[in-house]
């Protein structure tokens, strides 16, 4: 194993703000906070995702109409979690 240089700076990958809505296109509803690990981030993109998957191989979408719409969502935030952790990486400001 390699010692770490104790007076290297270690850069932590952290999401940025990043707003995002697929219901109005000038203001966002929702926002990833910037500054969070990315590695916390991920998780919980992973568990949206997770849970998107789920409702959909367990028929919910068939039985009401709404679990079509909480997939929907699932998937939105899951995208812009990864959507700002890319920036970050990138050293972008999300959009």
């Amino acid at each position: 194993m390699k010692a770490v240089n104790p007076g290297a700076t270690v850069r932590v990958l952290c999401t940025t703000r990043h707003g995002f809505s697929s219901f109005t296109h000038n203001n966002k509803l929702f926002q990833v906070c910037g500054g969070i690990p990315a590695i916390e981030a991920l998780e919980i993109a992973s568990l949206y995702l997770a849970s998107a998957h789920d409702l959909a191989v367990n028929g919910t979408l068939e039985e009401c109409g709404d679990g079509a719409n909480a997939v929907s969502y699932l998937i939105e935030f899951a995208k812009a979690i990864v959507d700002s952790v890319s920036a970050g990486a990138c050293g972008e400001v999300a959009a």
